[in-house]
């Protein structure tokens, strides 16, 4: 169960970072290593690409389909839209992982966001 607190502390972190506008699948059953995180106002890829160039291990779909350019099917198939699914990041947790790391990912993930928040909204006006 150490992986799941672990996996709760980066949830908690990250909504407390206004980043976040929902959590895939909270609430249901699923992995315990595993966070779904919907982002507001971003492209998902570009946060993906920049959090990847920062070190932060991310994806946009499972495992099996991250080669695949559509957005996740099992997101879709929870209801969410396709722009939401698009919005939305996976992150997985170990063992191996300490609360400081959790801290320091939470951080470039907050720091990321913003950032691309910030340039979306230059651009658009």
């Amino acid at each position: 169960m150490q992986v799941a607190h672990l996996r709760d502390s980066f949830e908690g972190l990250l909504a407390a970072s206004g980043a976040v506008r929902a959590f895939n699948g909270r609430g249901a059953g699923r992995l315990c290593n595993t966070s779904n995180v919907q982002f507001d106002g971003i492209d998902g890829e570009a946060l993906l690409l920049r959090l990847q160039g920062a070190g932060v291990a991310c994806s946009q779909g499972s495992a099996c389909t991250s080669q695949r350019p559509e957005p996740s099917h099992v997101l879709r198939a929870m209801g969410l839209t396709e722009s939401e699914a698009w919005a939305s990041l996976r992150f997985s947790l170990s063992a191996e992982n300490t609360e400081i790391e959790v801290g320091q990912a939470v951080g470039i993930v907050g720091s990321t966001h913003e950032a691309l928040r910030a340039s979306s909204f230059s651009r658009a006006v």
